[in-house]
């Protein structure tokens, strides 16, 4: 009896050896998996951290050349109305300018060459060449 109790025991030890065996076994495993996927995860980090300043980097560009066309837009707008402001005044100022602007109105209105003539005051041609002008514009 006593060496079948021996037997059992030292059957139950060598389980329990085997099992402690398979748990180191196990844990080293799970300790190298853990180590590995910890490297892959400060990669995936470290790559993000580059992507966030790549990406900071293209949006300060951005604002930038946002801030730049505003300012260019500025100073066309400027520009524009300054020559607008001119070509208004030189057109004010060009007494003929205004004739002639009389003269295809009058044409619009359907004046004859005569009624161009006499009260524009300019040349037949020119009330011609005014008619022949408007005329195909109109057409």
């Amino acid at each position: 009896m006593f060496d079948k109790l021996l037997f059992v025991s030292l059957g139950l030890n060598a389980i329990s050896i085997g099992l402690i065996a398979f748990c180191f076994v196990w844990l080293k495993q799970s300790r190298d998996k853990y180590a590995s996927l910890q490297k892959n995860l400060d990669k995936v980090f470290h790559s993000c951290e580059k992507n966030s300043l790549a990406i900071d980097e293209v949006r300060t560009g951005a604002i930038g050349m946002g801030k730049t066309i505003q300012q260019i837009k500025a100073s066309v707008q400027v520009e524009l109305q300054n020559m607008s402001d001119k070509q208004a005044e030189l057109a004010m100022h060009d007494p003929d300018s205004k004739l002639y602007n009389r003269a295809a109105k009058m044409v619009a209105k359907g004046a004859s060459v005569e009624e161009i003539m006499m009260e524009c005051e300019i040349p037949r041609a020119e009330a011609e060449l005014v008619i022949a002008m408007r005329g195909k514009v109109q057409s």
